[in-house]
């Protein structure tokens, strides 16, 4: 685990995202919790960057935490989002009365929106309606990663159902908050193909509970179960073509027409994240980040790369390997 003071958060950062199809400047707030207490997932380990269980921050730690937070923040208006690397809600990585006075931290900016990260048992009205009451445009952030509960236990094992996930949805709904709603592009044990017809099938599921889609592309992570199939060579990271095409797909769908879908491709380009072959990847990655914000499919019209025709015939063949990838 990453030894850091406990007075600081992970990570503060500012970029772009989008409120109801416009873009915005963002503050992304990762706080130093004891971090999820999960610790299941075979893609994830981010339990590293969270401090031991043994000696987690004080609420004093935590308050410093997001008082160093607001000290980054810009001058014009912004959207917050909150992550703890685990739940935020979970009241054993902070406590009923901390969660709401973090929150109350945020009140003297010009937060036009907050997104909170949290899984789904952790969403209760308890937790949603003193959020609610402080922010008129809240939303929760639900890692679902697939509407499959096939695939979400075998591949990624996330402990949770699709119908856990819908009654999260409910019990937001229901105390004024929307949600957001994580899609993971090619968990373990998929092919290319499998991995693209299932975030296709999940975003259709998903139509009556998000309003907003985030793809994310699987990366490679060491000290986690899919790291060793990467390494023996049984797992390569989707190909950016995929996101693309799901994304154009997505976009040009009329039924979609109120849902943004948008993505930030980690470790683009890398053979331990998504790519294509070298040429392509940094135009197709700013294309993807590019219509995220614009939500444009002209964005997403017009890119090519001999490396195109490679990827469909990764598609076409790869059922036949047997689950060893193609290049």
């Amino acid at each position: 685990m990453k030894k850091r003071a406990l007075d600081r958060p992970v990570y503060v950062g500012i970029g772009e995202d989008i409120i109801d199809f416009e873009p915005i400047r963002a503050v992304t707030i990762i706080l130093q919790t004891s971090g999820c207490h999960w610790r299941r997932c075979k893609i994830c380990n981010y339990y590293l960057d969270a401090a031991p269980i043994s000696t987690p921050p004080t609420d004093a730690d935590l308050i410093s935490q997001i008082k160093y937070a607001i000290s980054r923040f810009p001058e014009e208006d912004f959207m917050i989002k909150i992550f703890t690397s685990g739940s935020f809600f979970d009241r054993r990585e902070i406590s009923e009365g901390l969660q709401k006075k973090l929150i109350e931290h945020l009140l003297q900016n010009r937060t036009k929106k907050l997104i909170i990260e949290s899984r789904p048992e952790f969403v209760t009205p308890e937790a949603i309606k003193p959020v609610t009451e402080m922010f008129e445009n809240f939303e929760v952030a639900i890692g679902l990663e697939t509407t499959s509960d096939e695939i979400r236990k075998d591949s990624i094992d996330k402990g949770f159902s699709f119908d856990d996930f819908k009654r999260a949805v409910e019990v937001a709904n229901d105390n004024g908050a929307g949600v957001r709603t994580y899609l993971l592009l090619k968990p373990p044990y998929l092919t290319e193909r499998e991995a693209i017809d299932d975030i296709i099938k999940s975003a259709n599921d998903l139509l009556p509970y998000t309003k907003t889609i985030s793809l994310n592309l699987t990366t490679v992570r060491e000290h986690t179960q899919l790291y060793d199939l990467w390494r023996m060579g049984c797992y390569r990271p989707p190909w950016l073509w995929s996101a693309l095409d799901i994304m154009k797909r997505i976009r040009e769908d009329v039924r979609f027409r109120d849902i943004a879908i948008i993505s930030d491709p980690i470790a683009a380009g890398k053979p331990w994240g998504p790519h294509n072959c070298k040429k392509c990847d940094k135009l197709v990655k700013d294309a993807i980040r590019h219509f995220s914000i614009t939500q444009n499919v002209d964005d997403l019209i017009g890119i090519d790369c001999g490396c195109r025709k490679l990827w469909e015939k990764v598609l076409e063949l790869e059922k036949f390997t047997h689950g060893v990838p193609l290049p």
